[in-house]
């Protein structure tokens, strides 16, 4: 078996780099999009003039639906994202690569973990607009606040003062302050995470049926980064089984390099 030579790995890198900025275009859009459905809740929100004290998306039937509407569009705009950025360009291996990043993975698909992160934002910003209320504050330095504390959230600044002056909002909201594999405390983070993983695997995918189709029979995994990874470490080599291919974790900047038999 030979080693692959300079301008193989060089390829591989580039197309290393050019899977991080569909990473990265994940992640700035899902910002973008988080922050909108946020700045609806809160406009309609502030418009029911609900009582600060009892304040909750329940206490209104019409605002509860309002709000499922936004999260629901939500969702659906998150996915829409994450299957444009996954297929990218490789369009003649669309259905392969949605196929991989849909399937179900430690008993539930993409879109039922997504489907909790955004109501778990939900929650997020109910605690949010309930501590606005309560210190009166205007409808813009609420959401710059939520904007800020995205990776936070109950430690949201104006949240942990109403809660100083004797209103347990967190816990009269009933919302849990770590939640899901890893015990995150934000469904930014849970969100970004998840739909930048797929990103990745959507490009992994297309770059194994590409390599098996140029005739390939293994790959070898070299190290993107220099950051101190056992996982990683251990992957470094060749490999003929074609599941073994990076993203090794979230984050992962191993890339594989595509080695034919000659």
């Amino acid at each position: 078996m030979r080693v692959p030579t300079d301008k193989e790995i060089e390829e591989a890198k580039e197309y290393l780099r050019q899977r991080l900025d569909a990473e990265l275009s994940m992640r700035t859009n899902l910002q973008i999009v988080m922050n909108e459905a946020a700045k609806q809740i809160i406009d309609i929100s502030y418009r029911y003039k609900i009582s600060p004290e009892l304040f909750r998306f329940s206490a209104n039937r019409q605002l509860q639906e309002e709000v499922d509407a936004i999260i629901l569009s939500l969702l659906e705009i998150i996915e829409d994202y994450t299957y444009t950025l996954a297929v990218a360009t490789h369009e003649d291996n669309k259905d392969a690569i949605i196929t991989c990043i849909t399937r179900e993975s430690y008993g539930k698909t993409f879109t039922q973990r997504a489907r909790e992160y955004v109501d778990r934002f939900s929650k997020e910003v109910e605690t949010a607009i309930a501590a606005g209320l309560l210190l009166n504050l205007s409808k813009d330095k609420l959401l710059s606040s939520i904007r800020q504390s995205v990776k936070t959230p109950l430690l949201n600044e104006h949240v942990q003062r109403a809660i100083s002056k004797g209103y347990p909002i967190i816990s009269r909201l009933g919302v849990q302050e770590s939640f899901g594999v890893g015990r995150t405390v934000s469904s930014w983070t849970a969100l970004s995470d998840l739909t930048e993983y797929a990103v990745a695997e959507g490009w992994m995918k297309h770059w194994e049926l590409q390599a098996k189709a140029c005739g390939a029979v293994g790959f070898f995994v070299m190290r993107g980064s220099s950051y101190p990874c056992n996982i990683c470490d251990d992957e470094v080599g060749f490999h003929v089984e074609w599941d073994k291919l990076p993203p090794y974790h979230g984050h992962c900047k191993c890339f594989a390099v595509p080695v034919s038999a000659i």
